[in-house]
């Protein structure tokens, strides 16, 4: 919560979409992707893009970021060591991503996203 003047906000919640994937449904997340983005209130959310390309790589998009170019050229991120970090490691270093939430939107399931072969 915030407080300005006495008044009470509540701070945006901080989502971050995780779309693309090694899996040949590649593009129906990024399909899915859009419309869950477009769909987001921007009042009560700030949407992180997490983009996830063929070779499985993690990129991450700031708002207002679009899903292809989060893709193309977003900054390259790893997952925290423990759940509890809160946010996503920028592999050139700087600044880390702090979310609140993910949301998968990965069609073949998480293990396609963590597979070695």
């Amino acid at each position: 919560m915030l407080r300005n003047q006495g008044v009470v906000t509540m701070a945006k919640l901080r989502v971050g979409l995780v779309y693309g994937g090694r899996s040949v449904e590649h593009e129906v997340s990024i399909a899915s992707a859009t419309s869950i983005l477009r769909n987001l209130d921007p009042s009560r959310y700030e949407g992180w893009l997490i983009a996830i390309d063929h070779d499985g790589g993690w990129r991450v998009g700031a708002p207002g970021t679009s899903l292809d170019g989060a893709m193309e050229r977003g900054a390259a991120v790893l997952l925290p060591p423990t759940p509890a970090a809160n946010a996503l490691r920028r592999v050139a270093g700087g600044d880390a991503v702090a979310v609140d939430v993910l949301f998968p939107i990965v069609q073949a399931g998480w293990y396609s996203l963590f597979s070695w072969n």
